[in-house]
């Protein structure tokens, strides 16, 4: 009976041990949203470790009551990236993106900027510190006036847009904890735009197994639209773009899964949005 209990104490032990040891948490960065950079999900500082390329499809649903401000974009993400694994990683993106103003009627479709950016890591572990440069290219091929990405921050005379992202994060047993403050930067000379809008997003990812992960994020995008909407039709017309968003991710070996939901939390953000990627390393 002795030794029945000992056993039972070593069990729990060690399952007490297995449960508080660090688990590497670097699933969400070999399914990065870089083919969708602006419209979801909160960068950790870890930098991908090889060469990955993903693709998948988003769609997003905006019925907000905004005055000519219903409709739906649908999105086909392309990015490459690849990294150390330690203190580095370049990555590059473009994007399919189709859209629809049901309350004007109107539709347009084509390909999306070309991104390019990366990750610096100025810290590691204690906590882990990263700068995410990024820079957008106009394609020329769609309006960016309208659609989900610039949603009321357009660029309409298709300059580039330009950012710089710090990344934070630490891990917590099972948890990997991460905050994101950056700032995006268009030239632009509309009048009623901003030329820069801040951007701040926190995350918590857990670690479920060694090939299962989920996790939950908060994002705020700050408004470019600097009309006075106190004497606007659409008084929430300037309200910064906040999205609160969960997702299951599946890695193992060289391939991976990520599924996404979020669901906006001012009149500027999407109802609703859903996000489907594909991974493949090499």
């Amino acid at each position: 009976m002795k030794n029945i209990n000992n056993l039972k104490y070593l069990i729990v032990l060690i399952t007490a041990i297995i449960i508080s040891m660090p688990v590497c948490s670097n699933a969400d960065e070999s399914l990065a949203l870089y083919g969708l950079k602006g419209y979801a999900y909160t960068f950790s500082p870890l930098p991908s470790k090889g060469l990955y390329v993903q693709t998948g499809a988003m769609y997003s649903v905006f019925n907000d009551g905004l005055e000519n401000g219903d409709g739906h974009t649908f999105a086909l993400p392309l990015s490459v990236t690849y990294g150390n694994g330690q203190w580095w990683e370049a990555a590059g993106a473009v994007h399919y993106e189709s859209w629809e103003n049901s309350d004007l009627d109107i539709s347009e479709k084509g390909m999306g900027d070309l991104f390019l950016g990366g990750k610096i890591r100025l810290l590691k572990d204690l906590p882990d510190i990263s700068l995410m440069p990024y820079i957008l290219i106009p394609t020329g091929s769609r309006d960016k006036g309208i659609g989900d990405m610039y949603y009321l921050n357009p660029s309409p005379d298709d300059d580039p847009s330009y950012g710089l992202n710090l990344l934070i994060g630490g891990q917590v047993n099972r948890f990997y904890l991460s905050a994101n403050i950056g700032v995006n930067y268009a030239d632009t000379d509309r009048e009623w735009l901003d030329s820069a809008s801040m951007f701040f997003g926190l995350a918590a990812e857990y670690q479920i197994s060694e090939t299962w992960m989920t996790y939950a994020e908060f994002v705020n995008t700050g408004n470019k639209n600097n009309i006075d909407c106190d004497t606007c039709i659409d008084t929430g017309a300037d309200e910064d773009l906040r999205e609160i968003g969960a997702g299951l991710v599946w890695l193992k070996d060289k391939w991976g899964f990520k599924f996404h939901a979020g669901a906006g939390l001012t009149d500027t953000s999407p109802d609703f949005r859903v996000i489907g990627l594909i991974n493949l390393g090499f």
